[in-house]
Parts: C-alpha cells; sequence; structure tokens
C-alpha cells in the first residue's frame, strides 16, 4: 500500500519523529543518500548517524536480498514507489540478522516526489524458528524450478514478484521482469481477465480454478488450467499465488474429436448409408457418432442387441463371419450382404462393410462400417433381369423368324425359279424322244441347267457369302454393289473414306456389315421406291461407322413399327456391342447409321 507521507521541511528535520518509532526508521533523498537515521537503526544496524548522514544506502551495510537481488529492488521502487522484502544483514564479526525492510516514498506538499522512509524489523527469531530462510528460500526455488508445472506470485495491483523457470522458458522470459506488471509482459486482451480473475480470488479469500489463454512467443494461443491461491505474506500489500498446466494439445484434441463427432453425424444425416462405430474391447456399438448423458436416449448397443435387426435366417452367418474377421490378424476388411429391419418394421437388403482397427499386436480394438440399403438396387437388378430375359426372347424369336423368312425365300426362289427351269427340262426332254435328231430341244435344255446352276450359286451367295473371307469385305460389298447396279433398277454409290480397299477387318464384324447391307438393300428394294442409294464406310481408331441411305417413300417411324428386317439389322449391331439410329419420314427417304466397336 502506498501512502503519501507530506512533509514541508528538509528530510534531515524528521529525526525526532523518526526517534520516536521503536522500529529502526531511517530517510533518503531520492537518490537514496541518507537523510535521517533513528537511534533504532543505530542499534540494529552498528552504525551511528554520523557514520551513515550523506553516504548511498546500499553501500553501508553488508546485505543479501532473499529472493533476488538490488537490481530488481531498485526496479520495483523505480515502478511501484514502494518495496516490501527481507534482507539478510552480515555484521563484520559474522553475525547475521533477518530483517524484513519496507520502502515507501515521501512526497512534499505539491505532491513531488523528495525522497524514501525505510522501517525495519528484526524477524530473526522468526526465521531461525523455522529455520534457515536462506536454505528455505533456496529449496523453494529448486522445488519451483523443477516442477512440471507454471507457477508465479503476483500482488494485487497487477506487479509480478516470481515466475519459476518453466515460466520463464514458456513465454521467453527472463529474471528482469520480476517486478514488472502484467501489462508489460503480454497483451490487454489477455491481462484483462487474467486480473479479473486475480480480483475475484482476493474478493473470496479462497483457491478457485479458471481455464485462462496467454500468447506463446511464437504468437500462437496457449490454453491453461489454472489454481489461483491468495498467500499470507506480511505487509500491507496482499499477494497471490498461481499454477497453471498447459492444456492446449488435449483442449486441441477434444477440439479434434468434437469436429470429427461434428462430421460423423452430420455424414449420418447426409448419406442413406446407416454409419456405425463398434468398440470391439467394450462390446459397443455406436451409431449416432456421440455419447449422450446416461438419463437420456441410448445411442449404443452391444454386438447381441445389434444382430437381433438381422433376418434370423442370416443371423449366425454375420455373427460367424464378424468374428472370423477379427480373429484374423492380418485382416483389415469385413464385408456382408444380409436382410435386415428397417424403422417401419419392414426387411431390406443391405450391404455392411468394415474397417477393422488393430492395435500393435495386431488385436482388433475398434471396427468403424457402414450399411448401405441395397433393396432398391436388388429391386431393380431383377427388373433388368427380367428384361435382359425377355430381351433374349425377342432376339431368339427374331433369330428364327429370320431363318424362317430365309427358308421362306429359298423354298420361293426354289420353286419360283428352279423348280420353273427343271420342270422346262423335263418338257423339253420328253419333246426331244420324239425328235431325237433335233438338236434344238437339247440346246434348249443345256441353256436351262446352265440356268439353274447360276439360280442355285446366288442363292448359295446369299446364304455364304465366301468372298468375305476370300477377297474382304470392300471388295465383297463392290461386288453386290456392281451386281444391283447392272440390273437398273436401282442406283448405289459405294464410298469407302479412310478405309484401304484391301483392308481387313475382324470377321465377325466383316460380316455382320456385309449381312445389315445385304438386309437393307433387300428392304430398299422391296419397300421404298427409291431410284439412288448411297452406303458410306468410314473409321477412326475404336470405332467403324455404316451410313445406307436412300431417296425412297420413307416411313412414319412413331406409326409404323419397325418390320423384321430393320430388326434383325438391330439385334445384329447390338449383339456386338454396337448401335443403331434409323432417320426417316414420308417422303424423305429413310437413313440408316450403324456404329460399331472395333
Amino acid at each position: 500500500m502506498t501512502t503519501k507521507v507530506k512533509y514541508g521541511k528538509k528530510l534531515i528535520s524528521y529525526r525526532s519523529l523518526l526517534n520516536a518509532m521503536s522500529e529502526p526508521a531511517f530517510c533518503t533523498d531520492t537518490s537514496f543518500i541518507i537523510q535521517s537515521w533513528n537511534e533504532a537503526s543505530e542499534k540494529i544496524f552498528g552504525l551511528t548517524e554520523d557514520q551513515v548522514m550523506d553516504h548511498y544506502l546500499f553501500s553501508l551495510i553488508d546485505f543479501a536480498i532473499v529472493g533476488g537481488a538490488l537490481a530488481q529492488v531498485l526496479e520495483s521502487i523505480h515502478v511501484t514507489g514502494h518495496w516490501v522484502g527481507i534482507t539478510v544483514v552480515v555484521y563484520p564479526n559474522g553475525k547475521e540478522l533477518s530483517i524484513q525492510v519496507s520502502i515507501d516514498p515521501i512526497y512534499d506538499v505539491n505532491g513531488h516526489l523528495i525522497g524514501y522512509v525505510s522501517v525495519s524489523k528484526d524477524i530473526t527469531e522468526t526465521v531461525e524458528a523455522k529455520g534457515s530462510l536462506t536454505a528455505l528460500q533456496k529449496m523453494f526455488t529448486a522445488f519451483m524450478d523443477h516442477s512440471p508445472t507454471l507457477t508465479w506470485i503476483i500482488d494485487d495491483e497487477g506487479y509480478c514478484h516470481f515466475f519459476n523457470d518453466l515460466y520463464l522458458k514458456t513465454f521467453h522470459l527472463d529474471h528482469s521482469v520480476i517486478g514488472k506488471h502484467a501489462s508489460q509482459l503480454f497483451p490487454k486482451e489477455i491481462v484483462d481477465p487474467y486480473l479479473e480473475n486475480n480480483a475475484i480470488v482476493f474478493q473470496t479469500d479462497q483457491p478457485l480454478e479458471f481455464i485462462e489463454t496467454a500468447v506463446g512467443p511464437d504468437g500462437k494461443k496457449i490454453i491453461l488450467k489454472v489454481l489461483k491461491f491468495p498467500l499470507d505474506l506480511p505487509g500491507m500489500k496482499k499477494y497471490l499465488g498461481g499454477v497453471a498446466i498447459n492444456i492446449t494439445k488435449e483442449v486441441e484434441k477434444q477440439e479434434q474429436l468434437s469436429l470429427i463427432n461434428e462430421r460423423f453425424r452430420l455424414v449420418n444425416k447426409a448419406t442413406s448409408d446407416h454409419i456405425w462405430d463398434w468398440d470391439i474391447v467394450a462390446d459397443r456399438i455406436v451409431t449416432d457418432g456421440f455419447e449422450e448423458a446416461e438419463n437420456e436416449r441410448k445411442n449404443w448397443h452391444s454386438l447381441e442387441e445389434s444382430l437381433g435387426e438381422v433376418n434370423v435366417k442370416d443371423r449366425e452367418r454375420i455373427k460367424e463371419s464378424l468374428h472370423k474377421a477379427i480373429a484374423d490378424k492380418g485382416r483389415q476388411y469385413w464385408e456382408e450382404e444380409y436382410s435386415a429391419l428397417d424403422g417401419k418394421g419392414s426387411y431390406k437388403t443391405v450391404i455392411d462393410k468394415g474397417y477393422i482397427i488393430r492395435n500393435a499386436s495386431g488385436k482388433a480394438m475398434r471396427m468403424i462400417g457402414a450399411q448401405h440399403d441395397i433393396t432398391e438396387l436388388k429391386v431393380l437388378q431383377h427388373r433388368l433381369l427380367e428384361q435382359e430375359k425377355n430381351r433374349q426372347r425377342e432376339i431368339v424369336k427374331a433369330v428364327i423368324d429370320a431363318q424362317e423368312k430365309e427358308r421362306h425365300e429359298i423354298a420361293h426362289e426354289l420353286h419360283d425359279n428352279v423348280n420353273q427351269l427343271l420342270t422346262t427340262c423335263k418338257l423339253q426332254l420328253e419333246a426331244a424322244e420324239h425328235y431325237a435328231n433335233d438338236e434344238t430341244y437339247l440346246s434348249r435344255i443345256s441353256s436351262y441347267v446352265q440356268s439353274i446352276i447360276n439360280e442355285i450359286r446366288s442363292i448359295s451367295h446369299q446364304l455364304n457369302p465366301a468372298n468375305i473371307g476370300t477377297i474382304g469385305l470392300i471388295p465383297t460389298i463392290d461386288d453386290i454393289v456392281s451386281k444391283i447396279n447392272a440390273a437398273g433398277k436401282l442406283a448405289i454409290a459405294f464410298d469407302y473414306k479412310k478405309i484401304k480397299a484391301n483392308e481387313r477387318f475382324d470377321k465377325d464384324i466383316e460380316l455382320i456389315i456385309f449381312r445389315i447391307i445385304q438386309e437393307q438393300i433387300q428392304n430398299i428394294i422391296k419397300h421404298a421406291a427409291a431410284k439412288q442409294a448411297s452406303i458410306a464406310l468410314e473409321k477412326n481408331q475404336s470405332k467403324l461407322y455404316l451410313s445406307i441411305e436412300d431417296d425412297g417413300k420413307g416411313f412414319d417411324l412413331s406409326v409404323t413399327k419397325k418390320g423384321l428386317g430393320l430388326t434383325n439389322i438391330i439385334n445384329r449391331a447390338e449383339y456386338f456391342g454396337g448401335e443403331v439410329e434409323i432417320n426417316t419420314s414420308l417422303g424423305k427417304g429413310c437413313k440408316v447409321l450403324v456404329t460399331l466397336p472395333l
């Protein structure tokens, strides 16, 4: 506590006032030059007033300051205007006295500092009764410096009186900060709440715990768990001791854990998957990502409880599968498909996947997983399977229809052409028997037989285009186009861009291209009433493109169903992973685009 003592006379004139005091007391000017010295000072320090007057205080006596140094004392007086502490005075004969000293400022009537007054008290007996004060101070300092906690002492005005080594190292401070105000060491936003908490301790006079923040030398925030307690020290001032541990990493881990849990909850909300976390050791399966209070809804289950939701026909299999995965030290993943109850009491089909976390010895400690509802997927798969079966049935039917069509056409060709020629040959042979000398009949028979041979060869080529395997795709298409053009009913142009005439492709691709061209040309001749048509064949590195276009009457795709010819074209292309696009309308011809993978 700082008391302004107003004097109007010189400091030396207060000797009578000081002599009236029972405690040793003296006055100095602002430079610590002694101006007054009472009789009690003479007795305790062994020096008369004449010996000390006008001398520098700290050069007269051999002394040591307990727990500090002279520079710290002077700094404290300079900053705060006062100092309270203990000194050990050493006499020439070796005797030591422990003296409690207080130094306070003296002001004149105008409030100007004119010096200091010091009052001392011999506390040697007290110190000796408790043991050597110096030894205790050393023990205290050694203990505090080896403490794993941050420790300090501060007064009720915010001036610092002690820091242990760990405190100084943590904040990159040194002993020169002793005696300084806390605001000189740390930012205002740190100091203000720090001092507010100190005030609470001083007001309650009880030890209290706080969570406080500080700033390290690197500018990063440090979080401290602090115990502050009042200290019963001599003097007018109040002191507070503090002990703190750095909990920054623990708080950061807790924040990370909270963030992970929050993400866990959000993922659970955002995804259709049912996420779970199984503590194998404790046998607790958490489904919401966080632990709730005991009186709240239970959000965890044991394995047996969780298996209760699994369809009874799958339950033992899943249980056995889990235990087998856990027992296998080299295994990290688990996955099973089974039927389980949903929230509405119905069974759903799920895929359950888990990741196994093991300790250093390979023991399974935890498993984190996600249960994905695939019920709709199973329904879709069933539908697709049925659609594929129907598609296969359609393809088989189309193949059978195509075979029946070919058989019908062969029968028609044999009946209308070959059979008529054979009948004519028979009639000519009968006529030749009556006219044996007339070679005209034999000549006609020979001509008819040749026509029969040509007709059968034509039918054979349509059924089995041997030319493809012999001369290749491009020449074979050229041959068909040439024959049709020679008939004069339809003019066909064939263009094969970026393809060499002798270039070969996979034999199945060549055959399917030939059959598609053959099928569509027949469609054009029979149904399109076209005068001109074009065939174009192109390729790139991965695909082959076929275009067949005519200027015939066209048709409305939305009204007219695809006939057997177009259906055969589509089925052939799709069988090889290709696509077919048909562009047509009434009066505007038809264009068939086929894309096949190479």
